[in-house]
């Protein structure tokens, strides 16, 4: 018989216990409440920071010293590199040996060693001693747009010169400082082209076929080559200064009693705007005789994209000497209240010093370079001060 085998056990099934699913609750992010202390320390971080990043842009110099201080907050600098800008005012003004000091001063500092320095005299009316106002670093730098000392004559020429500095400082590492004086004095070649083809009618007593060209193939070239000029100016850290002078409006149904030439393009692109205007002249008497040995000048800056902020100054200008800076900070000085006068003494704290303006002067050029920068940093930080108390106060709208 066969017998069955014994039934075999199945092993015990081990029942796994599915894990309990906890309830995860995401703890929301507390909401720190920002005092005004943190605030603080965060503006004074970013503050720093913006410091650090100005530090490495240069500031090209006017020749005022508080122009420079009303266009930048420093006393050294008043034209951002990579920017272009506008100075007009009247054939007295001193538009252009203003505009020449800041690039004598230039020349001086070591960080524009690197620089060239290019003075465009459309006008062709240089006539300055280079060495005994401006010094002799500068008559040394200064150049001419062309090897050949070729000065612009069109709007056409002077954009080409300017692109010809561009190429050489993308292809070197050197950038420029080029001076326009004036842009009134450059045409268009679609303007000279009628004004030849006039002359030919006027002579042929043709008077019928006499167009008039009123500018305004000028005015629409500047507005496009500008436009190219500023995106170079940009890339290569170079500035662009540009002289004009100033027109009479003699439209009735105007209030701007005067105007420039050139459209709307210059204002739209220059970083700075600033109206030279004469305000009257410095005279000394000889011998019962009053002679003028002087203008006082005023710039009124009308366009600021650094600080947003429209402002004027005064300063003296000097034909045998040039902007005194000296006298123009003394005078501002005084004016705001940083520095108390009794009668005729100045009591100047920063430089430890009382006297009259003479004997200031006198004492300040002793030790020029030494004396003369406390002279500028104390008028820059007089500035500052009225420019906080003119401010609302306020915490940062986007802080």
């Amino acid at each position: 018989m066969k017998r069955n085998p014994p039934p075999t056990k199945e092993p015990n099934k081990v029942t796994k216990k599915k894990p309990s699913k906890k309830k995860v609750t995401k703890k929301k992010p507390s909401k720190k409440k920002v005092t005004k202390k943190k605030l603080k320390s965060q503006l004074i971080k970013a503050s720093k920071k913006e410091k650090k990043e100005k530090g490495k842009v240069l500031w090209v110099p006017f020749g005022s010293v508080l122009f420079n201080i009303r266009c930048s907050g420093r006393y050294d600098g008043a034209f951002k590199q990579g920017t272009m800008a506008n100075i007009i005012g009247d054939s007295s003004s001193g538009k252009s040996i203003s505009v020449l000091s800041g690039l004598a001063w230039a020349s001086t500092m070591k960080k524009f060693d690197k620089y060239r320095m290019i003075y465009d005299d459309a006008e062709f009316a240089d006539s300055f001693d280079h060495v005994k106002l401006f010094g002799p670093k500068f008559a040394a730098r200064v150049e001419a747009p062309t090897e050949d000392g070729e000065m612009s004559t069109t709007i056409e020429n002077f954009y080409d010169y300017v692109m010809d500095a561009c190429d050489v400082a993308e292809a070197t590492g050197i950038p420029f400082i080029y001076v326009l004086d004036s842009f009134d004095a450059i045409d268009s070649d679609a303007e000279i082209e009628k004004e030849l083809k006039n002359r030919e009618h006027r002579k042929n007593k043709e008077l019928s076929k006499i167009k008039g060209t009123f500018g305004a193939s000028k005015q629409k070239k500047a507005s496009q080559l500008f436009r190219h000029i500023c995106s170079r100016l940009k890339r290569t850290k170079s500035v662009l200064i540009i002289i004009s002078q100033t027109r009479d409006n003699l439209s009735a149904m105007s209030f701007v009693k005067q105007y420039r030439s050139g459209g709307k393009a210059l204002k739209f692109y220059a970083s700075i705007e600033a109206w030279l205007t004469y305000i009257g002249a410095i005279t000394q008497t000889v011998n019962g005789i009053k002679y003028d040995i002087g203008v006082d000048t005023r710039a009124k800056i009308t366009k600021n994209k650094f600080t947003g902020k429209k402002s004027e100054c005064d300063f003296p200008i000097y034909p045998d000497y040039g902007i005194d800076d000296v006298s123009a900070c003394l005078h501002f000085l005084v004016k705001v209240g940083y520095w108390k006068k009794s009668k005729t003494k100045i009591d100047c704290k920063e430089l430890k010093f009382k006297g009259t303006k003479k004997k200031i002067i006198e004492h300040i050029e002793k030790k020029k370079k030494k004396r003369e920068i406390i002279l500028f940093k104390t008028t820059a930080k007089a500035a500052k001060i009225i420019d906080k108390k003119l401010s609302l106060g306020r915490l940062p709208k986007y802080g």
